[in-house]
């Protein structure tokens, strides 16, 4: 695949996308694929970070990457992939998904020595109610923590609001709108809650008869 052809705002272009592993361990209540949070596959450090692999024969010419799925979500795994870069010499810049509870200040030097100039974050909310009925399992607290820790080491932010909850309020909206003033994220990306079929959230709108099945008609 040409990686010229595939252009982002948050990172040198040309690009590429790599996978670093998949599911996700979390149980996010409007996730569409519920069966990821059984379990997480991860790919070695080794193959995601040497030269000689798959993904680095075929982009040669790019000058960034950005991965999929929760990058730091093995903290020990995540370490030693940047460390693997700079032992190889590798002289690109990265975007990683993150969650803002886990990271960490070891975690993210390491992360900006290696070359990560972006984390993105699902943030979704500023307010506590609704980030708990998300299930997100972290705090409004959780965001300022972690965006500070991104802003001493370089790196940039990209944050993710979802509006429209079922139990979203006219005050949850300010919550969250103030949240997003006082932590200033670089990039942010709103978009409004969907209940797509198979989801925790569509699932529970069915059985109290807020939404209709037309899914399994």
């Amino acid at each position: 695949m040409p990686p010229g052809r595939y252009l982002q705002n948050y990172l040198p272009n040309p690009f590429i996308s790599i996978l670093t592993s998949r599911g996700c361990a979390y149980k996010c209540s409007y996730c569409c694929r519920p069966d990821w949070t059984r379990r997480v596959r991860f790919h070695s450090p080794g193959a995601w970070s040497t030269r000689s692999s798959t993904p680095w024969r075929s982009s040669a010419p790019a000058r960034s990457s950005s991965s999929t799925t929760p990058f730091t979500l093995n903290r020990k795994r995540a370490l030693e992939i940047c460390r693997l870069i700079g032992e190889r010499s590798l002289k690109i810049k990265f975007l990683a998904l993150s969650r803002v509870d886990r990271l960490d200040r070891e975690l993210v030097a390491a992360l900006a020595e290696a070359g990560c100039s972006c984390i993105s974050f699902g943030v979704e909310s500023g307010d506590e109610r609704i980030l708990a009925a998300m299930n997100k399992g972290f705090s409004p607290s959780d965001v300022g923590a972690a965006f500070d820790l991104c802003r001493e080491h370089g790196i940039d932010i990209v944050a993710y609001y979802l509006l429209g909850h079922p139990e979203e309020t006219h005050s949850s909206v300010r919550s969250t709108i103030e949240s997003i003033r006082r932590t200033r994220p670089d990039w942010l990306k709103a978009n409004i809650m969907m209940p797509y079929p198979a989801s925790t959230l569509y699932e529970e709108l069915v059985a109290d008869g807020s939404l209709p099945d037309l899914w399994r008609r």
